[in-house]
């Protein structure tokens, strides 16, 4: 692992420059969150943990309340959703080397609507990775740094750091272990990973898998020789059960846009969100995000980071505005992308997500 870090700093320090549209600015407001209760240290044997509970690595006392900066909630399912920039919590530590005061408001609680309806549908929980640390304290969608890597100013947050790509980790190998029965082009197992963010541009939902705004914009014949540097590479070369060209799978009536935009108009949703690329909106305009540090590492887009887990295959998810700003439109978006991935398994991995609990 200590590997993998050293040569994942190296390999962003050059990609930093080519990204600079590919994550979200955030919309700095610090709002109020219900968070989980949080029942213990991660256990030892993950197999002890209980799906739907909320555990820590590292516990503080801030002011004689017990807190942790980042939370794991334990799932049963081939699905993580990270959530890097949805924490509200400033502990009064020394260092800070985030440099973005900006947070992705209501994307916690909007995380935990999704769960809720997910154990809905399917009887089963995601595994849901929370920063409750604000990300003016750290910014948990970008590599490790070196100027704070060996500074003890930086203790708590460089914890924060690892506890967080650690907890997505142990998610993503709970998840390949859980569906290592089903096996394709001599990989066996599975899983979908989303991080989730919020951005302020209405009405877009953005889903990016590595690929920029102009390249989503070039030819058909251009967009279908990328599938490898995108981070859906290993369910389309290993699956692609619908059997059509990369541009139908992502922007096609079974991409996740697709499913995800015809929850959103059965929902009346349409209006406040238009998922892009879907049939609706195949192409992106100005505003696109592809994705950025996170994406790369646990989506599987370049071999350095790919480590034990190049069976899963990932989006971020950029929620605009409209979606997050109140607790009726966060229960109706929270329904539709549920919805989406019980939709995309079925279609894309022929896989009924209730029959793994």
């Amino acid at each position: 692992m200590k590997k993998l870090f050293i040569f994942s700093f190296l390999a962003f320090g050059i990609i930093s420059v080519m990204l600079v549209t590919f994550a979200c600015e955030g919309d700095g407001v610090l709002e109020e969150i219900d968070w989980g209760e949080l029942i213990g240290h991660y256990p030892a044997d993950p197999n002890d943990a209980v799906p739907g509970k909320e555990y820590y690595y590292t516990i503080y006392d801030d002011e004689g309340v017990n807190e942790s900066d980042i939370s794991y909630l334990a799932g049963n399912l081939p699905i993580i959703i990270s959530v890097p920039h949805g924490g509200n919590k400033v502990p009064n530590c020394t260092g800070s080397p985030s440099n973005n005061p900006n947070g992705d408001t209501n994307t916690a609680p909007l995380g935990y609507l999704i769960k809720e309806q997910i154990f809905q549908d399917t009887g089963g929980y995601p595994h849901i990775i929370f920063a409750r640390i604000h990300r003016k304290k750290i910014d948990l969608n970008r590599d490790k740094k070196s100027k704070w890597e060996g500074s003890t100013d930086y203790e708590r947050v460089r914890t924060a750091w690892y506890d967080f790509h650690r907890f997505i980790d142990q998610a993503k190998t709970i998840a390949i272990q859980q569906t290592a029965n089903i096996c394709r082009n001599s990989k066996c197992g599975l899983g979908f990973y989303i991080d989730l963010h919020g951005h302020p541009t209405n009405p877009l939902i953005i889903i990016g898998f590595g690929l920029t705004g102009s390249q989503l914009r070039n030819s058909e014949s251009y967009i279908n020789g990328k599938v490898d540097d995108s981070s859906l590479r290993d369910l389309y070369n290993r699956f692609n059960l619908t059997g059509g060209s990369f541009v139908d799978f992502i922007r096609g009536e079974n991409s996740f846009g697709g499913f995800l935009d015809n929850h959103i108009i059965d929902l009346n949703l349409d209006d406040n969100a238009e998922p892009v690329p879907s049939p609706r909106k195949p192409e992106p305009g100005n505003t696109y995000y592809g994705g950025y540090y996170n994406i790369y590492r646990h989506g599987n887009i370049y071999e350095a980071f790919e480590n034990d887990f190049t069976q899963i295959s990932g989006i971020q998810l950029e929620c605009c505005t409209n979606v997050r700003k109140n607790v009726a439109n966060r229960e109706n978006f929270s329904k539709s992308v549920g919805k989406a991935l019980v939709n995309y398994f079925d279609v894309q991995y022929d896989l009924d997500l209730s029959d793994l609990n």
